[in-house]
């Protein structure tokens, strides 16, 4: 295999790994909470989030299904929302989401190590 030809291949197996984020979004009340079961399930948070992890979307965290806590913070946010409380996340991860873009559209994701913060 010639050095070009490797180098490229290395390239395009870099680039289809999930960018890493990290970091905390900015506090905010959420504005909607949309309920995704198709491509990517779990939940979408929409609300003056920021872009912590400089994904391509802003102010928008997504949780998968996947997630152990999945209830307790669906239950959360859901309780924020209703409350008109603050939250902020802890994401690790831009990642695409199916239902909402194509796979060069990054989200900001709650993996299993992240968190959810309730506020006044």
């Amino acid at each position: 295999m010639s050095g070009i030809k490797l180098i490229t291949l290395i390239s395009l197996a870099l680039l289809s790994f999930a960018a890493v984020a990290g970091g905390r979004t900015n506090a905010a009340i959420p504005s909607k909470i949309d309920l995704v079961q198709a491509g990517t399930a779990g939940f979408m948070i929409f609300g003056d989030f920021g872009n912590v992890g400089s994904c391509t979307v802003s102010d928008q965290v997504f949780v998968k299904a996947s997630h152990p806590q999945y209830s307790q913070i669906y239950s959360t946010v859901l309780a924020a929302f209703m409350s008109g409380k603050k939250v902020s996340g802890y994401a690790h991860l831009c990642e695409p989401v199916a239902w909402y873009s194509t796979p060069s559209i990054t989200y900001n994701v709650l993996t299993e190590a992240g968190s959810i913060s309730v506020e006044h």
